[in-house]
């Protein structure tokens, strides 16, 4: 696990703890983990991790995420390639 990795879980799974124990709703759960942020500018490598830290949190909660697209996924507007 790398260092951002580590720092974005000490934040977000006590969140999650925290709100499953109290009973708080999954979404608002949510919302407390997008408010804590600690990095700083939404940018770059530690933003793409919290991300990552933050799927794993929503799964457990039971909230689904939308399927990532691959990069090549063909043309933008149905032309020819």
């Amino acid at each position: 696990m790398s260092c951002w990795a580590e720092r974005a879980g000490a934040v977000i799974w006590p969140i999650v703890s925290a709100g499953e124990k109290a009973g708080t709703p999954p979404r608002d759960i949510l919302k407390q983990i997008d408010s804590a942020y600690p990095f700083g500018p939404r940018d770059y490598h530690p933003y793409k991790v919290w991300l990552s830290v933050r799927r794993e949190a929503q799964k457990r909660l039971g909230l689904t995420t939308q399927p990532r697209l691959p990069r090549d996924s063909g043309p933008l507007f149905g032309g020819q390639s």
